[in-house]
């Protein structure tokens, strides 16, 4: 079933930069270089830790963006006239997040190769998408409650490099400490100690 109206709310969801809607003669210009498909409620465009995925500009129905289909956390929703995606379309790594079909749903898909070329052509159009993935991926850092998750303790030389390497190239990841409460509950659930740590585990649906 489609979602519920009032819960279609997720980061930043009144950035107009980040999230965008497309005029009707903006869409039109995009037809010409992309592919129109329709999909099923709760379809994925993408899923998690997927590298080679299309953006999406939603034509009717709508996208949520999630962790997976099942969480109850959500990420972005993007009605019609909105588009998916973020830097991760365009430099081949893997999503953090998914997205998925509320209700069915009717999108033209672009692929970054498409997207590129949209960047080069239409420059006005194209910076509006360059610039709005720029700002969602801004907004997925700050969020700091998506992507890896990374166990370690600060104190770690490991983890430390880990953390380094994950914010010079800006992944989205968070970071639990064993010490923290919650974190040392379950890896004791799991028979987990510290000796097993860095652990870097990624969501997926």
């Amino acid at each position: 079933m489609p979602e519920n109206p009032n819960s279609k709310r997720g980061i930043g969801a009144d950035d107009s930069v980040a999230f965008p809607t497309l005029s009707t003669q903006e869409i039109d210009i995009l037809r010409k270089y992309g592919v129109e498909t329709i999909l099923k409620d709760r379809e994925p465009l993408w899923r998690p830790g997927e590298s080679d995925y299309c953006v999406s500009i939603i034509l009717s129905g709508g996208c949520f963006v999630r962790d997976s289909v099942d969480s109850e956390s959500l990420i972005a929703y993007h009605s019609p006239g909105a588009f998916t995606g973020d830097v991760d379309v365009m430099t081949g790594r893997p999503a953090p997040v998914g997205g998925f079909a509320d209700g069915e749903t009717h999108i033209l898909q672009l692929s970054a190769s498409d997207v590129r070329l949209v960047v080069r052509v239409e420059q006005d159009l194209g910076g509006k998408i360059l610039i709005a993935f720029i700002r969602r991926r801004e907004l997925l850092l700050e969020s700091a409650a998506h992507g890896l998750l990374v166990i370690g303790s600060g104190y770690d030389p490991d983890t430390q490099s880990i953390r380094e390497f994950l914010g010079r190239n800006r992944v989205v990841h968070r970071w639990r400490q064993p010490e923290d409460p919650e974190t040392a509950e379950i890896m004791k659930a799991f028979d987990l100690t510290v000796e097993d740590t860095p652990l870097v585990l990624s969501f997926a649906a």
